[in-house]
């Protein structure tokens, strides 16, 4: 057989030369509607798409029925006509999911910030939604924008970005997939999204046809909205929803419960949402009274292993200690864990034994300071008299009784000392002042005349001075002005002698003076 130009010539006996025929003409029928189309792929993808060895391009052959060739960076595909469009789609749908890149945002030191609040928190919730990885600047440059570094593959970047953008902005996404109830929310319900997204300071937007609710806004506001959206759908089905209400410290235990709350999940088909004073419920009727059940076995032991303690602004600092001292003991001598919370609380996590030693050994703490930092109110216009002449009996005090002691002039009182007995010692002094000072009114009259006699005196002295000077001014502009030789002859302690009996004086530096 041999082929020249378009034909095929075969020669042989009549019974191969008909085989022969018959299945030409078969390849002919079967390629007759094979054509070839080009597509072009940048170089640097050419790698990520043929893979290692060349087995993702191979796949790509035998999943997509054509073949597929590479001239440099154009692609031949060659195949049936009607899976031609088919093959290019998936090429690029395919290079799409296996090459990553990179995007870089501008932005501003305060909207690197809103990434950055609550260890990360909206950072992980991006990369773990989204699949991508988001790099923020360690330092920042000198000049020029701030740049926010995300990466992954087109698809990824292409439902990331925006998301990451509202991020900058101090906003974040949610969106609650509802399905038929999206429609009863907007009918049945009495909620009214506009005024719910004036009071959250969000952007709600239910969409009947994708059966979803889709919320942008701040974090408070986004929270609220889901709350409301829930009280809503659970009184309208309550057998597919439900909210339980529990305190923050609970939900702080529920945070730590949460792989134990999606394996529940993945298990029963159901969801659970956790959002500040209550845990939301998703469920099928059947699984509900379940998950409810569920839920509330955990609060309750989450109540027991997670404490909140308030200690107030003024007491964190002491709770604290000096480098962490005091806290860090606290925390090896329970074995829990402790955190401060808005400079307020103090969050208490671990089993029940260690939670209520270090909930015992931070009242102990507490009660210390106590003891040791004392403020009490005395009478306003004793306050001269219990200070005493330049504080005297202030300083006396604190020397006798080792405390720090400080007096307002609205008569606010602070001692603070490292041991209680002192810090009472010292109230119990000033309470003595301030009696004394009762007793004895002239005393306070005159300390409060006399309240800083020495500097009334160089004040007084000063004037004094000024008034002389003045008047000697005025002496000398009156009287004609006398010659330094005219004074020193009528200085009366000029030697008795003159040198060598002239007119020559000799002065103590040595030096001679004629007159």
């Amino acid at each position: 057989m041999s082929l020249r130009h378009d034909a095929v010539y075969i020669h042989g006996d009549e019974a191969s030369v008909a085989k022969a025929k018959q299945e030409i003409e078969d390849i002919v029928a079967k390629y007759a509607e094979f054509h070839e189309d080009s597509l072009d792929v940048p170089k640097e993808e050419i790698g990520v798409l043929l893979g290692k060895n060349g087995d993702n391009l191979r796949a790509l052959e035998s999943q997509l029925g054509v073949s597929v060739h590479i001239e440099g960076s154009k692609l031949r595909i060659w195949g049936p006509a009607s899976a031609l469009p088919a093959a290019k789609a998936g090429i690029v749908s395919n290079l799409e999911e296996r090459v990553y890149l990179t995007e870089e945002l501008n932005c501003t030191g305060k909207q690197i910030e809103f990434l950055r609040a609550e260890r990360f928190e909206v950072v992980h919730a991006i990369q773990n939604a989204y699949n991508v990885t988001i790099t923020l600047p360690r330092e920042f440059p000198l000049s020029g924008p701030i740049k926010v570094a995300v990466r992954g593959n087109r698809r990824q970047l292409d439902e990331a970005i925006p998301v990451v953008r509202e991020a900058l902005q101090g906003l974040i996404r949610c969106e609650l997939h509802l399905d038929g109830m999206v429609h009863r929310l907007l009918t049945e319900s009495s909620l009214q999204f506009q005024r719910l997204a004036l009071e959250s300071r969000c952007r709600i937007q239910p969409d009947e046809a994708a059966g979803l609710v889709r919320i942008v806004g701040p974090k408070q506001g986004v929270e609220l909205v889901q709350v409301r959206v829930w009280e809503q759908l659970a009184a309208l089905d309550p057998s597919l929803y439900r909210k339980i209400d529990v305190s923050e410290a609970v939900l702080l235990g529920l945070q730590e419960k949460k792989d134990a709350m999606k394996t529940f999940s993945k298990q029963h088909g159901v969801q659970l949402r956790l959002l500040p004073q209550a845990v939301l419920v998703e469920a099928p009727a059947a699984a509900m009274d379940e998950a409810v059940a569920f839920v509330q076995t955990l609060a309750d032991a989450a109540a027991q292993e997670s404490l909140l303690i308030p200690v107030g602004q003024d007491r964190v600092a002491f709770v604290i200690g000096a480098q962490g001292a005091r806290i860090n003991g606290i925390i090896k001598q329970s074995g829990a864990q402790l955190r401060v919370l808005r400079d307020e609380w103090v969050h208490v996590l671990g089993t029940p034994e260690q939670a209520a030693k270090a909930r015992a050994l931070l009242e102990t703490a507490l009660e210390e300071y106590a003891a040791t930092h004392v403020a009490f109110q005395v009478d306003e216009a004793l306050v001269y008299a219990i200070r005493g002449p330049r504080n005297s009996n202030l300083v006396r005090i604190e020397r006798e009784c080792r405390v720090r002691v400080r007096l307002e002039q609205d008569g606010a009182v602070s001692i603070v000392g490292n041991a209680g007995e002192d810090v009472a010692n010292a109230r119990a002094a000033l309470e003595k002042l301030e009696e004394e000072a009762r007793a004895n009114p002239e005393q306070e009259t005159a300390y409060r005349g006399g309240e800083k006699p020495r500097r009334r005196e160089r004040e007084q002295g000063a004037e004094e001075r000024k008034q002389k000077k003045e008047r000697e001014a005025e002496a000398e502009t009156e009287t004609p002005a006398e010659s330094v030789w005219e004074k020193l002859k009528r200085a009366p302690l000029l030697p008795s002698k003159t040198v060598g009996g002239s007119d020559m004086y000799k002065s103590e530096s040595g030096y001679t003076v004629e007159l």
